[in-house]
């Protein structure tokens, strides 16, 4: 599954205004249920803020990928929130997150959610990727960035 068809324009928040993990979280699910028609927030966040208090998806700097697997989800959905000032996710390496790709993923299909983990860490890896996404003016462009690099990725490796 590629990226970008997870991460359409209608699930970017560019200028994220969250300052904890929590707001965060209640900030980018509640858009994604209301934009899925999900009626599942409360268990989502639930699940999120359980495996965050085991450990942190602030693992890669700047870069927060939370994600949540629950029962009885038809795809995966997710959520990108790019905040200027930085979010506390309480990251291995303490630096405040300016990028959090939020996913929710069914609990009985661990192969797609895992594929997306791995596309999404290939993304991440390529050269100046989150710096344009962090530095995207609108939505689309988020996506027309996730896209192109989808495109180069697919030429050799992804």
């Amino acid at each position: 599954m590629l990226i970008s068809e997870i991460f359409k324009e209608s699930n970017i928040l560019i200028n994220l205004k969250s300052k904890l993990t929590t707001e965060v979280f209640n900030d980018l699910v509640s858009k994604m249920c209301e934009i899925e028609d999900l009626d599942r927030e409360d268990e989502i966040i639930e699940v999120l803020l359980d495996r965050e208090s085991k450990r942190t998806s602030g693992i890669i700097k700047n870069v927060a990928i939370p994600h949540a697997k629950i029962p009885n989800l038809d795809t995966i959905y997710g959520m990108i929130g790019i905040s200027k000032r930085g979010i506390d996710f309480d990251s291995l390496d303490k630096a405040p997150v300016h990028l959090v790709f939020l996913l929710t993923a069914d609990i009985d299909d661990p192969e797609t959610h895992l594929k997306v983990l791995k596309n999404l860490a290939l993304l991440l890896q390529s050269d100046n990727f989150y710096e344009n996404v962090t530095n995207a003016k609108s939505p689309a462009e988020v996506v027309s960035i996730i896209k192109d690099y989808e495109k180069k990725l697919s030429q050799s490796k992804y």
